[in-house]
């Protein structure tokens, strides 16, 4: 990630490199909503399919959308709905 990005966040060892190791920490009560663009070459598709996957596995209510574009997509109108939605559940 750090020679994708140059970001000194991503320097040296992480202690965590997967969400999936924290999956457990989650609370089962939590309600889940994972998008990742469909062309996104930093997250990855197929890697939030996976992380979906294995959140369903373990009992968390997720759900999974791919939408059309890269990593740049938090304005885009879906996802803006989207927190909406949930920020008015709250």
């Amino acid at each position: 990630m750090y020679d994708q990005r140059c970001n000194p966040l991503f320097w040296g060892n992480l202690r965590v490199t997967s969400p999936i190791a924290l999956v457990e920490r989650i609370d089962d009560k939590t309600d889940l909503h994972l998008i990742c663009g469909k062309e996104d070459d930093v997250t990855q598709p197929y890697l939030t399919k996976i992380y979906g996957d294995v959140l369903k596995e373990q009992g968390k209510k997720v759900t999974v959308d791919l939408i059309p574009g890269g990593h740049g997509i938090f304005l885009d109108d879906f996802v803006v709905d989207a927190v909406v939605r949930k920020v008015n559940v709250l």
